[in-house]
């Protein structure tokens, strides 16, 4: 099983914040590989970079259950997804997690990753476009960021 570091614009963020009872329940995609890049038990923390630069921590999902349509995806959360653009979801293992706000950037510019390819020191969004597999070290470091602001 891997994990990975995955990104939401602001404006997904602004759409979480502002639906009631949101909690991260699911993950969609339209990339062709979404069904076989990832598998029931993968990890994946969620980022955004805000228009000021800021970078955070917002979200964490273990990967449960692979849904082929949107309509399969509303019965397993138990809420409508119309405003997402998607088909295709992984459904998180519960309990479901509300927005956090953990600030990353300082801890982000020392991560390796599992392409041995860290960020460029002016990194932006753009350096999230495709979601990226930590290494095992920056899987210990971002997981000890997480647990000092959640627990």
């Amino acid at each position: 099983m891997s994990t990975w570091l995955a990104y939401w614009t602001s404006a997904n963020i602004f759409e979480a914040e502002r639906t009631r009872n949101w909690s991260h329940s699911c993950w969609g995609s339209k990339r062709k590989n979404f069904a076989t890049k990832y598998v029931k038990g993968d990890t994946v923390y969620f980022t955004n970079i805000d228009e000021n630069g800021y970078h955070s921590l917002f979200g964490k999902m273990i990967l449960d259950e692979f849904t082929t349509t949107k309509k399969q995806c509303e019965a397993l959360i138990g809420r409508p997804l119309s405003r997402v653009p998607f088909e295709t979801y992984w459904v998180g293992q519960k309990p479901w997690r509300k927005l956090e706000d953990i600030p990353f950037r300082e801890l982000a510019l020392t991560l390796e990753f599992a392409s041995g390819k860290p960020l460029e020191r002016n990194y932006n969004g753009q350096a999230f476009q495709t979601p990226r597999e930590l290494s095992e070290d920056d899987i210990n470091e971002v997981e000890d960021l997480w647990l000092s602001y959640t627990e």
